[in-house]
């Protein structure tokens, strides 16, 4: 009601069609749908750490990776805190999101 467009959110079911991603964008994705479901966070720190490592040893900018979880999670192209806001979805409702791009 308050808010702009660009502070409400709406987290997508499915991986909207059109979202253009890169091959590298895609396995990072993909890289971080395995953590989520191989490891158990308490901490949004050490996930976000997690992610950005993951990102940048597969060659991707930090802001190219968190771009594309935004688009897979919200179909926009920023959002919330990201580690936080995962942990608040679920793990392993994200890692669904993340493994079908």
């Amino acid at each position: 009601k308050y808010g702009g467009d660009d502070a409400r959110y709406a987290v997508q079911d499915t991986v909207q069609q059109g979202i253009n991603l890169s091959q590298q964008q895609k396995e990072v994705l993909h890289r971080v749908a395995d953590l989520l479901l191989s490891m158990e966070f308490s901490d949004d720190v050490a996930l976000h750490e997690a992610m950005y490592h993951l990102a940048k040893d597969a060659g991707v900018l930090p802001k190219d990776f968190f771009r594309a979880a935004y688009l897979v999670l919200l179909n926009k192209e920023r959002g919330p805190r990201l580690a936080s806001f995962i942990l608040a979805l679920g793990s392993e409702r994200v890692a669904k999101l993340f493994s079908a791009v």
